[in-house]
């Protein structure tokens, strides 16, 4: 649902849905149910779910929300629903369009956490180098593959990139 008339604020509402569908179908523990909201691309490959009926497990519904808060710019509201219609959780994210990846991602986590008791992995990030010969930098990418960073600049030899303990910084040769 699009509550705001921020330019793009449609398109990237699309996009959220997207996301975090691809990003649960990724999480390897959670099915998602056939036919997605229009402009929604199926996560899976051939746009067909393995078991078009639904399986045995009870379906829980993500409502999803995107509206202009006052004094707060864009805020994308997140729920998962019960099979009853109780809301199971609720969560509020500020955001810049098009920069929502990362709420979606801590979102999806959140929706896995809750159905599954595992810990979730959309929010993993993958450190590595990428070059020739003797220049390698260091990139970054959101574990889907999406956001590429480049991390270092420097025209030189990046080597064994390792994320510090709390994943905040990095340390390389």
């Amino acid at each position: 649902e699009v509550l705001t008339s921020a330019p793009g604020a449609a398109e990237a509402a699309t996009a959220m849905a997207g996301r975090l569908a691809r990003d649960l179908h990724y999480s390897g523990l959670i099915e998602i149910s056939l036919p997605l909201p229009p402009g929604v691309l199926s996560p899976y490959s051939n746009g067909r779910s393995p078991h078009p009926q639904g399986g045995n497990a009870p379906e829980f519904g993500v409502g999803l929300r995107l509206e202009t808060a006052p004094g707060a710019g864009l805020v994308w509201v997140a729920r998962l629903v019960e099979p009853d219609g109780a809301i199971r959780v609720s969560k509020r994210y500020t955001v810049e369009l098009p920069d929502f990846a990362r709420s979606v991602h801590h979102f999806a986590d959140e929706v896995v956490m809750q159905l599954t008791g595992e810990q979730g992995i959309a929010q993993t990030r993958i450190l590595f180098t990428r070059g020739k010969g003797d220049e390698r930098e260091l990139y970054v990418v959101d574990f889907d593959g999406e956001n590429l960073r480049q991390v270092t600049r420097n025209a030189s030899l990046n080597l064994t990139p390792r994320w510090s303990p709390d994943g905040s910084k990095v340390a390389y040769t």
